[in-house]
């Protein structure tokens, strides 16, 4: 008996152990994904098309660019930004405003709320595009139950991890999903207070969750199809939500969209010269007709040679900005002027085409003007041949 009750004790106190480090210790490795991207992408697609009015419009237009702005939270922030990763999760165990560690996303949303609404105010339509992918993202966060305890990740019996289990479980399960097809007019939410609000509703998901594939040992369950589509369409609601919040406190009206999509390239540096002894590069952004940038197929030459382009990404604007390479190793055969081409392509729209007449300067480096050389030595052959001359002649002129 004695034995069995010290297992007891050294068994609570392990257990007592574990709770402590999950309650006080800060996530090390925040999760990489939430709902995947193709989940995030399903959710910013359904609300475009759900909202209403002239601002539905306007998210249904750039739909496929809000697909790639909902995923650059996880896809292109977090790698560059070191406090990225606290905005996707809320541990509402130990949730405290003042300590980043537990969770930062209530405060996510109400800065890129803001931030779109003043995006919007000042016709900035490609920050507000950026801006509202990053609400969409934050916001179907967290709607993911596993966003909103400090045991994010908890594993079956069988070595499973859940996390990774529910991030799929949109795309696992979308065929069995019924995805809201209307909502009416949005809702205007204090916004932080309302992604709270989010994150207990996930909250209390999470005991029939972890019973039901810990404690039960289940692959999965009808009842859990069912939280999936519960938290899938909260998500969506709470997407044309913080949009529609954002809007209004704008106070502005939606663009009106052009009618022909067409490509244009944008130059950020001069380009008037080029001196081929050393490396230049040309930066540009591509926009379309309300100055939104668009990631292109970019072609680049110079008097017929192919010149190298980069995307030239940015934390603040990953979007459509590009620099391309003069090497001077390609540019030795140039002329005095020489007809700089840029052309940008994508699906859709009508491609644009840039042309700059630029002059030549320089040589390259470690290559000299053997003209010059030649024209001296054939100068001095020429001075040599006349003094030959003239003394040949003075030898045979009679005395």
């Amino acid at each position: 008996m004695l034995r069995k009750s010290r297992l007891n004790l050294a068994k609570q106190a392990i257990l007592c152990a574990i709770v402590i480090l999950l309650v006080f210790c800060p996530r090390s490795c925040p999760i990489t994904h939430a709902w995947s991207v193709s989940g995030h992408q399903a959710i910013a697609s359904k609300a475009c098309r759900l909202f209403p009015g002239r601002w539905g419009d306007f998210f249904r237009y750039y739909e496929w660019l809000l697909n790639e702005t909902v995923a650059y939270p996880d896809t292109f922030y977090k790698g560059r930004d070191p406090a990225e990763g606290s905005r996707h999760y809320v541990n509402l165990e130990v949730w405290n405003a003042s300590r980043p560690e537990t969770g930062t996303l209530p405060s996510a949303v109400e800065t890129y709320g803001r931030s779109m609404a003043d995006a919007i105010k000042a016709g900035d339509w490609n920050k507000v595009l950026l801006d509202a992918g990053r609400l969409s993202h934050y916001i179907s966060d967290i709607c993911q139950p596993y966003h909103s305890t400090v045991n994010y990740d908890p594993v079956t019996k069988s070595g499973i991890r859940l996390h990774a289990v529910w991030d799929a479980a949109i795309m696992t399960h979308l065929s069995e999903i019924r995805f809201i097809s209307f909502i009416g007019t949005p809702q205007i939410v204090n916004l932080a207070e309302y992604a709270l609000t989010l994150a207990r509703q996930s909250y209390s998901f999470l005991v029939e969750i972890n019973t039901t594939l810990i404690d039960l040992g289940q692959p999965w369950s009808s009842r859990l199809t069912e939280i999936v589509e519960n938290r899938t369409n909260t998500a969506i609601i709470a997407t044309t939500n913080v949009w529609h919040t954002a809007v209004a406190g704008s106070n502005a009206n939606a663009p009106i969209l052009p009618e022909n999509k067409k490509l244009n390239i944008v130059a950020t540096s001069l380009l008037q010269t080029i001196d081929v002894s050393r490396d230049s590069v040309f930066e540009f952004v591509v926009t379309d007709q309300l100055g939104v940038k668009v990631a292109s197929e970019i072609r680049a030459d110079i008097a017929g040679i192919t010149l190298e382009t980069e995307s030239h990404l940015d934390l603040a604007d990953p979007l459509g900005r590009y620099r391309t390479l003069l090497q001077a190793n390609k540019l030795g055969g140039l002329g005095a002027v020489a007809e700089f081409i840029v052309i940008a392509q994508r699906s859709g729209y009508v491609p644009a085409r840039l042309v700059v007449s630029v002059q030549v300067l320089g040589r390259p480096t470690g290559q000299p003007d053997y003209m010059i050389y030649v024209s001296i030595v054939a100068s001095i052959f020429m001075l040599i041949s006349f003094v030959l001359l003239v003394r040949e002649y003075r030898k045979q002129a009679p005395m």
